[in-house]
């Protein structure tokens, strides 16, 4: 979203003295930004392994954020050459490997698909120019979902993987974006983006009462 702000300077002057004053009640700060990079999860994990988080913490990051390095970050060309990638180069088939600035899917390299001379280039050549991360893969879950054949116009059900992204206000749940591929997708190596035939979709929050009624 910041890449589309217009440069107008009164405008987000505004925004900035409201902000400052407490008035804005719903805008993403200056810090949301670091969400972009996926290197933020990298550095997650070596927070984990050099004990900097509570045990609560360390928990909840190797629980739901696959395992994952950032690569030609914090020192000159080099960085990728760590002990991480050869590890990595063998076991390859289990791991992804993207730009550390990117969306869509665009970039990313399955190590299941990739053969070694490329996944070598991705990993070890790749972020001396700009930074990569090596990521663990995951395997999407699956929920079957009702969908409208156009050519037939029959009504079908498939079982598809699926992306739950949450809006979080005040620390409490508000809202979950969803994002689903169509029919037929492979059971692996899938990119769950609308920007390669996936779809968005929502989801109705309910509260269990004791009678069995939302």
């Amino acid at each position: 979203e910041f890449a589309r702000m217009i440069d107008e300077r009164a405008g987000l002057a505004a925004l900035r003295a409201a902000d400052q004053a407490g008035k804005v009640t719903v805008f993403p700060r200056t810090e949301s930004a670091l969400m972009n990079s996926k290197a933020i999860l990298g550095w997650l994990h070596e927070d984990c392994d050099a004990g900097l988080l509570t045990p609560e913490d360390r928990q909840l990051v190797r629980t739901y954020i696959p395992r994952t390095n950032a690569l030609g970050l914090d020192t000159p060309s080099g960085t990728s050459t760590g002990p991480e990638v050869p590890d990595a180069g063998e076991g390859r088939a289990d791991m992804v490997v993207k730009p550390a600035l990117g969306k869509a899917g665009n970039g990313v390299l399955f190590g299941s698909r990739t053969s070694s001379g490329d996944w070598h280039g991705a990993a070890v050549d790749a972020p001396e120019r700009a930074p990569v991360v090596l990521q663990q893969r995951v395997i999407p879950d699956r929920v079957t979902m009702p969908f409208l054949d156009i050519e037939s116009g029959r009504r079908t059900t498939a079982a598809v993987p699926f992306l739950l992204s949450p809006f979080l206000i005040d620390g409490a749940a508000a809202d979950v974006s969803v994002r689903h591929m169509l029919p037929g997708v492979p059971d692996h190596d899938v990119v769950i983006s609308v920007d390669r035939g996936g779809c968005w979709n929502t989801v109705v929050l309910l509260t269990d009462q004791p009678n069995g009624h939302p």
